[in-house]
């Protein structure tokens, strides 16, 4: 019995010796391992190339609001159209000379009585309208301050022309008149009556400065209202506002100091009238014949030819192309975000295989780690989404647009991507290492 604890005795400290001997140094090499490789901690992204991550993250989000950006960029195409259609009322148009230049000019050029009288002649061509200028005649609008709009945007303008009128403060502001033999083309409405009465189209900006509606009169005044600081004595006719537009006759001639006027008012004012600006209606099927014919005509006096049609299309194809050039510009920048962000996951994730080894042979499931760096991945994902979308919303209060589709997706491939890539990654690390 005596005997029998003694070997137990020993047997216990040989044992315990044992022990000793082999598993601590087993502890002590896991513990150096594990210091190198803790779990924990590698899945807490300690031990990762955080300025790798952190770059890669803002390149994406920079792309990602270029990209934002290029699908909001408008061409202004739809701008151009209407522009034509301000300037060309009809199908073709014929000009001749520019405001800016001739104003002060003294070889004024003209469509010749002769070409227009070609142009009606031309078949297939059904109404004309012509545009003539007075450039001779400065004629004025002459209003109190204190009744004028400080908002418009003449206000300034008319209030540098502020002087004594009568003994009394008036603002004045120089306009150009534009006669036309047929006015409904623009203002389809009008249906001159029996009634005589002088009309006018006034710039709307112009309008509203004023104060004036469509229905309301004011009075144009010549020159003699400088000369004499009187409203007394000089040339003057009182006009009914007929419409407010944007007075854009062609290319070349446009702005707020034209006034268009019937012709009756036209006659009240002495100065030479000279016709620029011929707008062309044309038979259905018939455009490309009579611009044919119109073209050489333009050649021939030196004229300037426009056809609404083709530069509106061109305005279309214009749009086209930069469409295209968008779309290849949003899919390259997408590439390089998309290529830019998986290959410094892989890198990043490839350098801590033994790591992930040493996990999974201390029990650590797979799924466990799968769930951890999709995890991470999503964090990284609202973190570049936050930017972004910060971005967007400055993007649509700056032109008023609406959160589009394309900020839609934009988002949800920065969320997706984050969250996927490092799941495939892994996926390929684990097909290797197991």
């Amino acid at each position: 019995m005596r005997l029998s604890i003694e070997l137990s005795i020993s047997g216990i400290r040989n044992a315990a010796c044992m022990l000793l001997l082999v598993i601590v140094p087993s502890i002590a090499t896991m513990a150096a391992q594990l210091k190198a490789a803790a779990p924990v901690e590698i899945m807490r992204n300690k031990r990762k190339n955080y300025k790798k991550i952190l770059i890669s993250m803002m390149i994406v989000s920079m792309l990602s609001i270029l990209i934002s950006i290029l699908g909001v960029q408008d061409n202004q195409s739809d701008a151009g159209i209407m522009y034509v259609k301000d300037y060309v009322p009809g199908d073709l148009q014929l000009t001749a000379g520019s405001i800016f230049e001739n104003i002060f000019g003294e070889n004024i050029p003209e469509i010749s009585k002769q070409t227009m009288r070609s142009v009606k002649e031309i078949p297939g061509v059904v109404q004309t309208q012509n545009y003539d200028i007075n450039y001779g005649k400065d004629l004025f609008l002459c209003q109190e301050k204190c009744k004028l709009n400080k908002d418009g945007g003449f206000y300034s303008s008319m209030e540098e022309m502020e002087q004594d009128i009568d003994g009394k403060r008036q603002c004045l502001y120089t306009v150009m008149l534009v006669t036309t033999d047929h006015i409904q083309a623009i203002v389809p409405s009008y249906h001159k009556g029996d009634k005589k009465e002088h009309v006018a189209i006034m710039e709307g900006e112009l309008a509203n400065t004023l104060n004036l509606k469509p229905g309301d009169v004011f009075t144009l005044y010549d020159e003699t209202l400088i000369k004499n600081a009187s409203k007394k004595g000089c040339t003057s006719v009182e006009v009914k506002l007929l419409d407010t537009q944007n007075i854009v006759l062609s290319e070349n001639h446009l702005g707020g100091n034209l006034l268009i006027v019937d012709s009756e008012t036209a006659k009240l004012f002495s100065g030479k009238w000279f016709t620029q600006i011929m707008n062309i209606w044309v038979e259905e099927g018939k455009e490309a014949i009579v611009s044919a014919n119109i073209k050489r005509m333009a050649e021939y006096d030196s004229l300037s030819f426009h056809s609404a049609k083709e530069q509106m299309q061109g305005y279309v194809d214009s749009d086209h192309r930069q469409k295209m050039l968008q779309i290849f510009f949003i899919v390259l920048l997408a590439c390089i975000g998309v290529f830019t962000h998986y290959n410094t996951l892989y890198a990043n994730l490839l350098n801590q295989r033994n790591d992930f080894l040493v996990m999974h042979k201390i029990g650590i499931r797979k799924d466990e780690m799968y769930f951890k760096v999709i995890k991470e991945g999503a964090w990284h994902g609202i973190l570049a989404l936050t930017f972004v979308v910060a971005a967007q919303i400055f993007l649509c209060l700056r032109r008023q647009i609406g959160f589009g589709s394309l900020f839609l997706i934009t988002d949800a491939v920065i969320i997706i991507s984050c969250m996927l890539f490092p799941a495939i990654i892994m996926f390929i690390i684990f097909r290797r290492l197991f």
